[in-house]
């Protein structure tokens, strides 16, 4: 949503003088690109955690959680001195990493409780 957001927001700013325009532009280009890649990653998560067949199934949420939390590390290393955009993404993959987390931590509960009352 914020992507979207930032993407309508349009060009640089209108007291912007011409020749300063062209040299800092609005990285619309990058932007779509790390729009794609949030989608991907989005994609990932689906196809590693597959909601419809999933039946607290800890080795997908535990995958999940490794490939997340792996991720995160080199999105997180870049975010110091980057673009709004940039830390939208560094979120965006500490996000994921944390459901994937949340995700096992249910599961892994979830069938403890099961196996204590059995």
């Amino acid at each position: 949503m914020n992507l979207a957001l930032l993407a309508l927001r349009g060009g640089s700013p209108p007291h912007m003088p011409a020749q300063l325009e062209a040299e800092y532009s609005y990285p619309l280009g990058w932007i779509l690109l790390t729009a794609a890649l949030m989608a991907l990653e989005l994609a990932a998560l689906w196809g590693i955690l597959r909601p419809r067949s999933y039946h607290r199934s800890w080795g997908r949420a535990l995958l999940a959680t490794a490939a997340f939390g792996a991720w995160m590390v080199p999105s997180s290393i870049v975010v110091m001195h980057a673009a709004g955009f940039v830390v939208a993404h560094t979120l965006w993959t500490i996000e994921l990493a944390l459901v994937s987390l949340g995700t096992l931590v249910t599961t892994v509960g979830a069938l403890a409780f099961r196996a204590i009352r059995a």
